[in-house]
């Protein structure tokens, strides 16, 4: 048997419609990435126990921690783990060429605004989990409109269950408004993800197949992410996964993933860099580096109960942090004087391809950082050469307009991360 060989490793996501259970049918997305980590460790319970020797007794096996990190490079195609980091996406049609089917029979719904959830009724729907609906011209609530919604869950043949976007509230009421699937999509849409939402789960997995053996992770979770912006080349990204459980196979869950491509952004794609203090949008020309760290900080352990064979059952996701460090060129007191007085201010870079309007090979994704403050960090000597200050960054949310810490709006073909 050949040794596996890292060139050939695959790895594949796909929503989980509940947490921890591989969906019924597969559709893995191929994702493109550097390394992936992720993997499954059960350690053994040591007994106490005194047999009459100095010799150990017989161990018991230990809960299952499945967790480690998947290292890739800043895409425009990456949107479901964008918004497996946010909990929250409202996508919008911004192109042209979509086709929609017929109008669902007399839907009727029922919101659930803290699960971010939405339960359709409508006698054969005929929908499948993936497809995209339309949502249009609704009574209420009058914030799905023009929105799209991703089927996450088909209960039965008239009953569905879609995300929305966090903080959509309030009693169902069509009226002379639509729900109609998706057939064709257009040629571009935008996806907002916010921060603070309530994360999904995925199964995913992690494919040698040329050993063959194939290693199927559930109940995975975005734990963080961390991303380098740096002026030139690869924008190195980074998520940690946390999961519930493993299962190895020498067949893949899915032979054949969705291959979205892989569309990466560079640093000679950096559009701006904008510092936005009480609505001023100063452009930042000396920036030399952006950290960004995202924590969801999930609770690991609340997780495990009696009964579950080690594994976790859930994974509540605690308050957030988000932090970062700014670095620019020292020519002036201005940024540092922001630090020393305390000042609010935010942080949006942008990235785009060709036009940015959203088509193949106009891509653009923004990072917002909503609201922040910048940490005191006296620039030092180290050398003859330029100098530079290192801002430390500590995000949050207090009253801007997104309602959340971190935004990212994403423009692309897809009509449904």
């Amino acid at each position: 048997m050949p040794q596996g060989q890292g060139a050939f490793g695959l790895f594949g996501l796909q929503y989980e419609e509940v947490y921890g259970v591989s969906p019924g049918t597969p559709d893995l997305i191929k994702v493109y990435f550097s390394t992936v980590g992720i993997q499954g460790d059960q350690g053994l319970e040591e007994s106490d126990i005194i047999s009459g020797t100095r010799n150990p007794t017989k161990p018991g096996l230990g809960n299952i921690d499945v967790k480690g990190p998947l290292t890739t490079e800043l895409q425009a195609y990456l949107g479901m783990l964008y918004y497996g980091l946010t909990g929250s996406i409202k996508t919008t049609m911004t192109g042209t060429g979509e086709t929609v089917g017929a109008a669902l029979a007399a839907p009727t719904a029922v919101i659930n605004p803290f699960l971010q959830i939405i339960t359709i009724a409508s006698a054969a729907h005929g929908l499948a989990v993936g497809a995209v609906i339309q949502v249009a011209g609704i009574t209420a609530p009058t914030a799905l409109n023009n929105t799209y919604l991703r089927v996450m869950k088909v209960v039965d043949a008239g009953n569905f269950i879609c995300r929305i976007p966090l903080g959509v509230s309030g009693a169902f009421t069509i009226g002379a408004g639509t729900l109609k699937k998706v057939t064709a999509p257009a040629t571009s849409y935008v996806h907002e993800m916010r921060s603070g939402g309530m994360l999904p789960s995925f199964v995913g997995e992690t494919g040698f197949p040329d050993v063959p053996e194939f290693f199927l992770f559930n109940g995975l979770k975005v734990g963080g992410m961390s991303l380098g912006i740096t002026p030139k080349g690869i924008q190195k990204l980074s998520f940690n996964f946390v999961g519930s459980n493993e299962t190895p196979s020498t067949t893949s869950f899915d032979t054949t993933a969705t291959d979205l491509t892989k569309v990466s952004f560079t640093g000679f794609q950096i559009a701006s860099i904008i510092e936005d203090a009480g609505g001023a949008n100063n452009t930042l020309a000396t920036v030399t580096g952006l950290d960004i760290n995202l924590e969801n900080n999930p609770d690991t352990e609340a997780g495990y109960t009696v009964g579950s064979a080690g594994k976790r059952t859930s994974m509540p996701a605690k308050k957030l942090k988000l932090s970062g460090t700014l670095n620019v060129q020292f020519d002036s007191m201005t940024l540092y004087t922001k630090a020393i007085n305390g000042t609010e201010t935010a942080l949006k870079v942008t990235f785009t391809l060709g036009s940015g309007a959203g088509t193949a090979g106009n891509e653009q994704l923004e990072i917002l950082l909503c609201e922040l403050m910048f940490g005191r960090n006296t620039p030092t000597i180290d050398g003859d050469g330029g100098v530079t200050v290192k801002l430390p960054i500590t995000g949050y949310y207090d009253n801007n307009a997104q309602g959340a810490a971190l935004q990212i709006t994403l423009k692309n073909t897809q009509p449904g991360p």
